[in-house]
């Protein structure tokens, strides 16, 4: 008995044992599971990678991602590609100008945009290529270039000489990097490629459609314009492609493990892998490169110069006046370089005769009381006043100015050397003190109160008493504009468009849609709005009875007595208030409805003549169209009707590239030739 009791005993124990063992077996090959996994994800190699999954299964798989999140895909590469990416080389980017300290190769406006070279010391720049060049970056003792009239990515010595052809793919942007050129292909879908320096080993990389990229070390990042220009990152080898930044995202640059990029006009930045998002200006920025810790950048609310701020978005500052929209900023060693369209815009008043009354850059103009009032664009946007036949100059503001308004013999104005804050001051310019410390997107001044939409995320609109200095809140909803109208607000926003009184009581939704330019006449509101079309619209002010009049080309028109004076298919019509009755005035073409009086239509039409210069006549009709005269031709920039005659600036165009020091100095063009 005891004997069978031990043998069992003996039994048992030894299923123990074996048990046991099969779980530290399971246990080891579970390890084992998890760390190739582990190895797999950190280091995916080309044998490891799976066969290409369908652009929708892939975009699919993407949007049920939390984010940032950065994830593999799986591509099927070529044969020929290399599976070590090249390390720790130098990049050499596609850009606009290249400076090497001594020599500065340039793209010549004043010669169809052909390649010169401006060697340190010499008065006259030399010819390079004979033909005009588009994107170049320098190699050592190489230039590659990209041409404006014809395909691929050629390569010269920095005499001119030796011209070869790289390949024969368009590219908009291209970057070398050891003895790789990586381009984007715009002759097969903007797909990210790269050949060698000689011409061989053509790789795809990406299927993607790509805005543009930049290279880090190892790593391309690159804006994907197949999916919405998220921000993606993968190896120069087209390995362990990576979605790093869910956002629509542009100019995109890099510095100290830190991406910088603009998203709606605003910049951020985030650490490589997407983490740590912030916010560093919330400005309508265009466009912007960094620079030993500054960000220099293009914003429109400042007449499109030249500002820098540093990484942080503190420390504004204006670094150039130069020029009108720039479209690019280049930066090397200490020296900002940057193309712009030289407007010089004099002053002519158009009484008996035209005559000119200023030479000055002149823009905004403003006529009070006899006084022309004015910025001056050569004197970095200061505020000028001078007497109608020019004389008696008098600077009134010492600031950058970027809009100002005459109210109650006051003058009030964003002042650009303080985050456009609003300021005050009287018309000799004393008193100069600030009236609230918001930011302000837009702003009205009526009976003592400044109405305005705060310049931040909510868009909230607000009522500041002038005298009391009391601040009310109107509403919480994010307005995107608003105009006072007959002791009321019209204000729109993302819900539609509302009327409301002046202290923000008796709130009424007069329509889902976005209502612009509105004109109030007996029990009428009459606006533009949008549908398929711009269209003129009425409706009642209760919110009832709204009815489309007519399509519109602008949101320009004028009520008198018992018609409605716009511009449709680009010529003068009127119609009735009620819709009825249309009535064409004139063929001639017309742009803008400028106003009218004792029975003449004041217009304009404008032909372009360049992206920043428009050709412009200026005439006037007959209510009835049967008497036509012009006025004034030229390239107008500002217009002023007054009862002594029409002030106007007309443009004197010229288009450069400019230099200035990182700190704002020394500013030049960079070659004018001698007469």
């Amino acid at each position: 008995m005891k004997n069978n009791e031990v043998e069992e005993n003996k039994n048992k124990e030894k299923k123990v044992k074996n048990k046991k063992k099969i779980y530290i077996l399971i246990l080891i090959l579970v390890l084992v599971l998890i760390i190739s996994f582990i190895g797999w994800w950190l280091y995916p190699t080309q044998e490891a990678e799976k066969p290409h999954t369908p652009p929708e299964v892939e975009e699919g798989s993407m949007e049920d991602l939390p984010l940032p999140f950065p994830f593999p895909t799986y591509e099927l590469l070529v044969d020929n590609h290399p599976i070590q990416p090249e390390e720790n080389l130098d990049v050499f980017e596609s850009s606009n100008i290249i400076y090497d300290g001594n020599d500065t190769y340039y793209r010549n406006e004043l010669d169809d945009w052909k390649l010169y070279v401006l060697h340190n010391g010499d008065q006259e720049p030399k010819i390079v290529i004979d033909e005009a060049v588009y994107f170049m970056a320098k190699v050592e003792q190489k230039i590659l270039y990209t041409q404006s009239n014809e395909l691929g990515i050629y390569m010269i010595d920095t005499d001119g000489s030796n011209k070869e052809k790289i390949t024969d793919d368009s590219s908009h942007q291209f970057i070398v990097q050891g003895s790789w050129v990586y381009y984007v292909n715009a002759s097969d879908h903007h797909k990210l490629t790269k050949v060698k320096l000689d011409g061989t080993d053509k790789v795809v990389l990406s299927e993607d459609e790509i805005h543009s990229f930049l290279i880090q070390d190892n790593w391309i990042y690159y804006v994907n314009r197949s999916n919405e220009l998220n921000l993606y990152k993968m190896k120069t080898d087209g390995t362990s492609k990576l979605l790093v930044i869910r956002d629509s995202v542009t100019n995109i640059k890099m510095l100290d493990d830190w991406i910088y990029y603009l998203s709606e006009n605003n910049i951020y930045k985030a650490n490589p892998d997407g983490m740590d998002l912030d916010i560093v200006s919330n400005e309508y920025i265009q466009f912007f490169q960094i620079s030993e810790g500054w960000i220099y950048y293009r914003t429109e609310g400042v007449g499109g110069n030249l500002w820098r701020m540093q990484l942080d978005g503190t420390n504004k500052e204006q670094i150039s006046i130069s020029g009108y929209d720039l479209d690019f900023i280049e930066i090397w060693d200490e020296w900002v370089f940057y193309y712009s369209a030289f407007l010089n815009k004099e002053l002519y008043i158009l009484d008996e005769n035209s005559k000119k009354i200023s030479e000055k850059d002149v823009s905004n103009l403003f006529v009070h009381n006899g006084w022309v009032f004015y910025l001056d664009n050569n004197d970095f946007n200061k505020l000028y006043k001078m007497e109608l036949n020019g004389e008696n100059v008098r600077n009134i503001v010492d600031s950058s100015v970027t809009e100002y308004d005459i109210y109650e013999e006051k003058i009030y104005y964003r002042n650009a050397m303080d985050e456009n804050k609003l300021y005050e001051t009287d018309l000799l310019g004393g008193n100069n003190v600030s009236v609230i410390d918001q930011r302000l997107l837009q702003y009205e001044i009526y009976n003592d109160q400044l109405y305005f939409i705060e310049d931040n995320e909510q868009q909230r609109l607000f009522q500041f008493d002038l005298k009391t200095k009391q601040l009310t809140k109107i509403t919480d909803e994010q307005v995107t504009q608003f105009y006072i109208l007959d002791e009321r607000i019209f204000y729109t926003s993302q819900e539609g468009s509302n009327i409301v009184d002046l202290d923000g009581s008796n709130l009424l939704k007069l329509t889902s849609g976005y209502l612009e330019n509105p004109k109030i006449l007996d029990d009428w509101i009459y606006y533009v709005g949008y549908d398929e079309h711009e269209n003129l619209y009425r409706i009642n002010l209760d919110g009832s009875e709204q009815t489309k009049l007519t399509t519109i080309n602008k949101n320009n028109y004028i009520i008198l007595n018992d018609w409605i004076y716009y511009i449709e298919d680009w010529k003068l019509h009127k119609i009735m208030l009620d819709g009825s009755e249309k009535i064409k005035i004139s063929d001639q073409s017309v742009s803008l409805l400028l106003s009218i009086e004792n029975d003449w239509i004041y217009a304009s039409s404008s032909l372009s003549a360049s992206p920043v210069s428009v050709y412009t006549t200026v005439f006037k009709v007959k209510t009835n169209g049967r008497s036509y005269e012009e006025l004034i031709n030229g390239y107008i920039e500002d217009l002023e009707i007054t009862e002594k005659g029409i002030l106007f600036t007309e443009n004197q165009e010229s288009y450069r590239t400019f230099k200035v020091k990182i700190d704002g100095s020394n500013e030049s063009v960079l070659f004018t030739p001698t007469p």
